[in-house]
């Protein structure tokens, strides 16, 4: 990645380290982290069998983004 070693104080990633697998992504994101820094992995999840309307329009409005974006790279 063209990133600096320890550049980050923070490195945030939502679903990534899923994707490519949480061990690969903590070992090739761990140099870029300054010492005490922190690394947040998420993932997007539902609690309800009852989601809003509009938060299912959003996601798949996002999710269509990205599958476009990454057809197009």
């Amino acid at each position: 990645m063209p990133f600096e070693e320890q550049q980050f104080e923070l490195l945030w990633a939502e679903g990534g380290a899923y994707i490519m697998g949480v061990e690969q992504a903590l070992k090739q994101w761990k140099p870029f982290i300054k010492a005490n820094g922190y690394l947040v992995i998420g993932d997007l999840v539902w609690l309800s069998d009852n989601q809003s309307q509009e938060a299912v329009a959003v996601l798949a409005t996002e999710l269509s983004r990205y599958d476009h974006q990454q057809a197009t790279n």
